[in-house]
């Protein structure tokens, strides 16, 4: 395994790690710490491809963080139930923080070379660092939104000045953190409409050298207005300094689409292409399976919230609760006419529906109970892309500005914009689902080979059917808009999940039981990695006071996991 020492984030830059399979990677990639000469557009693929755990949905962050940790909070993927430790990742969870700073102190390098360079070089480099600063932006929007207060603006420049005492780096606040980015995008917007930026992107090697979005200025200036976006939205539900200043952004991109580009369509959806080869390779949903696959297993909470819906077929796999029970050993097996949907309950002290689940037949053949369908329409699924934003997300968060009245939509109503975005949501999945191919792992089994793909008409009366359950399935419109956003994200997004239900106590009814372990309740944010508080600690200092699970972030409300709509306290 080939490694690159770099210093942390709190240093500059932590340890950079590559595979053996990126061999070719690193071929045409240059290291900048082998070479006297660095190029700005190779320093940018490096950065994008050493980054990964962001953006591949792949072994890291389906093993160590989403299925262990992230998706244990939002209760749609991976935990193991109602335990002392449920709230304590079984792996180390500091991957999204140390990928960060070795991306940050790669990029100090790159402004550094661009700061240097003749203006006719800065007008032909331009693309690379605008496009680096927006993935930068969508990034640290995470690191933010997990932690808070987090050094950025002076973190990363032992690279640069290769000075260890004067590389540790003071906190930035999260409101000047976000305002910074919700700034700086509007400048970035703006660039993408300047003719000669454009003109200059096109006669540099960008679209060679951008692996994510491969050149496209169009979708990149749509990735940055959508991060803006999202951002915004996080901050104008809740009173803090930023509330209002987001309200005016949301106002701002929403009502004026023509200069505010978003991917509206699912043709539009910011994804990056699983090419199978050479370093842009990734198996969807790896690791989910390891350790006995517990990762992987079924949240009871999302399957009560998708007894109707189409996408639970594509979602999990079924299990037969009786024919365990048989006398004859032959029909001891799946049985369809026994199948049900049952998931991890965290309303159970055991964590287990009932003391019989290591003995159900599950339709894979298999025993337990419900998981994520293996080789299905997400989970190694060949065709399955990288999704950065999706325009579902985008319409959701149109319906709730409107119902909040925070911007109105051009001819469009929270009721519109809402069944937009279920639509398009049934759209996303059935279209990978049609699209599947085996990675060369294996197949699904036979019943999930001929599930009936809804038609237009369908998927319609499905959106007008949640819609109209407003009152009864949702206690108002802002329930109805968070609670489908949150099965659209599913198992797929779990940190956005996290994020909203924090930002507004919804889906109404989750349930958070107390628990006896070193982290009795479910955290409102994450303690700094070990490595930081030990090697920063000057700095640390400054925020030791805020460094605990129950500190409340400057956007959430502020009583998310015992909200009056919950029905359950938080015990």
């Amino acid at each position: 395994m080939k490694k690159i020492i770099l210093i942390s984030g709190l240093l500059g830059v932590l340890l950079l790690g590559t595979q053996c399979k990126d061999d070719q990677f690193n071929e045409y990639y240059t290291d900048p710490s082998k070479v006297g000469t660095i190029q700005i557009d190779r320093m940018m693929a490096g950065l994008f491809r050493n980054a990964d755990i962001f953006w591949a949905p792949d072994y890291a962050r389906y093993y160590a963080l989403d299925g262990t940790w992230l998706g244990t909070f939002s209760q749609t993927l991976g935990g193991k139930g109602a335990s002392a430790e449920m709230y304590n990742p079984s792996y180390s969870e500091t991957g999204y923080w140390d990928r960060f700073y070795t991306a940050l102190g790669n990029f100090r390098l790159m402004e550094q070379l661009y700061n240097n360079m003749q203006e006719a070089e800065q007008k032909a480099n331009e693309c690379f660092m605008i496009a680096t600063r927006v993935f930068l932006y969508d990034y640290l929007s995470l690191i933010v939104s997990i932690y808070g207060d987090v050094p950025f603006t002076k973190a990363g420049y032992l690279p640069v000045n290769n000075d260890i005492p004067s590389s540790f780096a003071e906190y930035d606040s999260e409101e000047s953190i976000y305002d910074l980015m919700l700034t700086d995008l509007a400048h970035i917007n703006g660039r993408f409409a300047d003719a000669e930026f454009v003109t200059a992107a096109g006669r540099s090697n960008f679209a060679t050298q951008d692996i994510l979005i491969r050149g496209s200025l169009v979708k990149w200036n749509m990735y940055a207005n959508a991060i803006r976006l999202r951002i915004a939205n996080r901050l104008a539900s809740n009173s803090n300094p930023l509330q209002e200043k987001a309200k005016s952004v949301l106002k701002e991109i929403l009502e004026n689409p023509q200069t505010n580009p978003l991917p509206e369509t699912n043709e539009q959806n910011i994804v990056i292409k699983n090419y199978r080869n050479n370093f842009m390779n990734y198996t969807a949903g790896g690791g989910l399976n390891e350790n006995g696959g517990w990762r992987s297993e079924a949240n009871q909470a999302l399957i009560d919230r998708m007894r109707t819906d189409p996408r639970l077929r594509l979602l999990y796999l079924k299990t037969d609760t009786v024919s365990y029970r048989e006398t004859d050993p032959d029909n001891r097996k799946y049985n369809p006419a026994n199948g049900i949907y049952l998931g991890r309950d965290y309303k159970d002290a055991t964590g287990a529906r009932t003391q019989g689940e290591t003995q159900f037949y599950r339709e894979d053949g298999a025993t337990g109970i419900s998981r994520v369908v293996q080789h299905g329409f997400f989970w190694e699924n060949k065709k399955f892309d990288a999704f950065m934003f999706s325009a579902p997300e985008i319409w959701f968060i149109k319906a709730e500005a409107e119902a909040r009245g925070f911007a109105n939509v051009p001819s469009e109503t929270a009721e519109s914009c809402f069944k937009k975005a279920v639509q398009l949501s049934l759209s996303f999945y059935f279209y990978y689902y049609e699209n599947w191919e085996s990675n060369g792992g294996g197949n699904p089994p036979d019943t999930y080979k001929n599930i009936t793909v809804p038609d237009s008409a369908s998927i319609s009366d499905f959106s007008i059917a949640r819609w109209a359950a407003i009152g009864t399935d949702y206690v108002n419109n802002i329930d109805a808009i968070i609670t489908q956003k949150w099965v659209h994200f599913s198992v797929l997004c779990t940190r956005e999940q996290w994020s909203d239900i924090r930002r507004t106590g919804f889906p109404s009814g989750l349930y958070y039981p107390q628990g006896s372990g070193t982290i009795p309740r479910v955290p409102d944010r994450w303690k700094y990695p070990f490595g930081e508080i030990t090697y920063n600690s000057y700095n640390y200092e400054a925020v030791k006071s805020k460094d605990k699970y129950d500190t409340p972030l400057i956007w959430m409300k502020p009583d998310w996991h015992n909200n009056e709509h919950s029905g359950r306290p938080y015990n």
